[in-house]
């Protein structure tokens, strides 16, 4: 029987890496393999192409579930480059933060992953705990608006008026 070459790939993007495998086979065995390490295409240049810059940037979010924030403040840096929007110094520093907590999030994400593979369950929760405080901190940031938002920090830092007495929880 002849050799053939077979695509084993891309796998799926949750696993812990992304990759895509052909494998040579000659019959049933397996003869030769070659691994491409960080492969993963969903045809994001043609899908952005039929939308407006605008709608671009929750699409980003998508593009890697561990640290999505990243992703939108890249896009969001090259389109306000391109329109020449000036933004404050004080939302490059809000920015900066979020992303160094998306940053320290992720990292907490893959630290997380690694510990059951190689045999302590501890090390995931306890990474997992770590993480969610990082996420609750980003959502803080965030509100009211997203700080990846062309020309914006969209930061409250000041104290939630009313305080006290009943519902609603949050705030700090």
């Amino acid at each position: 029987m002849a050799e053939m070459w077979i695509s084993m790939g891309p796998q799926h993007p949750m696993t812990h890496g992304l990759w895509t495998l052909k494998v040579k086979v000659d019959g049933e065995t397996v003869v030769d393999t070659e691994p491409d390490l960080g492969y993963i295409h969903r045809g994001v240049e043609k899908i952005c192409e039929a939308r407006d810059f605008t709608q671009i940037t929750t699409y980003c979010d998508r593009l890697c579930y561990a640290s999505a924030n990243t992703w939108s403040h890249s896009y969001i840096y090259a389109a306000e480059d391109l329109l020449g929007v000036e933004v404050p110094e004080r939302a490059e520093y809000i920015r900066l933060i979020a992303v160094e907590l998306q940053r320290i999030a992720s990292h907490l994400m893959w630290l997380g992953a690694y510990g059951p593979d190689i045999g302590n369950l501890s090390i995931m929760v306890w990474c997992l705990r770590e993480r969610e405080m990082m996420m609750l901190s980003l959502i803080h940031i965030s509100e009211p608006t997203r700080p990846e938002r062309i020309g914006s920090a969209g930061l409250v830092l000041e104290k939630k008026r009313g305080g006290g007495g009943g519902g609603g929880g949050g705030g700090g």
